[in-house]
């Protein structure tokens, strides 16, 4: 089979994954009758634990699993508990065995789940940032959010990682002076509205 080093998500499970090629290393894995390598039940899937431009897959890289094992061991890569980097191969390999037991995964996935309240400091920074900031958390909750009820308001652990994210981001656009629309560096109004000045002065003559 001709194949491509690099796959797009939907491409690697429409293409790859029905190729000869992914037949032929998930059969050799299969074909043991192996047990589920995160607990005692019979394996059904096989689960990369990095995912390496497709000419380097190594057997090694794959692991036997139940199916709810699997869907566990996704969950916790979309939570970042998990990493995807192949430098952290054996720190992946460790995480991905204990996912069932782990204690420390559970806690922080009730975390994630649970609601609370914004730290001060992020609370402060959404004072500071105000419009873009308050306008991406009011969609990302899906209600609006007001500045003056940010003490009083909870945010699941997910949201309030997700707030972090955009309060970086506002903050990188603040000290740049970028505007995202535009894509070029925000100027002052006193010199915005000079330049229209000058412009309007030129078509007169």
């Amino acid at each position: 089979m001709t194949h491509k080093v690099k796959y797009t998500r939907k491409e690697y499970r429409e293409e790859y994954l029905h190729s000869e090629e992914w037949k032929s290393l998930r059969k050799t894995i299969m074909d043991v009758g192996p047990d589920c390598q995160c607990c005692d039940q019979k394996a059904s899937d096989v689960h990369h634990l990095v995912y390496r431009n497709i000419v380097d897959i190594k057997i090694t890289d794959l692991l036997p699993v139940c199916r709810n094992c699997h869907k566990l061991i996704h969950q916790a890569i979309r939570d970042g508990w998990i990493s995807q980097e192949i430098k952290d191969l054996e720190n992946i390999k460790q995480k991905t065995l204990n996912i069932k037991n782990d204690e420390q995964y559970k806690e922080y996935a009730k975390w994630l789940s649970d609601k609370h309240i914004l730290d001060k400091e992020d609370r402060d920074a959404i004072l500071y940032l105000q419009g873009f900031v308050i306008q991406k958390i009011s969609a990302l909750v899906r209600r609006n959010v007001w500045h003056d009820k940010l003490e009083e308001m909870r945010f699941t652990g997910r949201q309030i990682l997700s707030i972090k994210e955009i309060i970086k981001i506002a903050k990188f656009r603040r000290e740049h002076k970028i505007d995202k629309r535009r894509k070029t560096i925000l100027r002052s109004r006193k010199h915005t509205v000079t330049s229209r000045k000058k412009r309007s002065k030129r078509k007169k003559q």
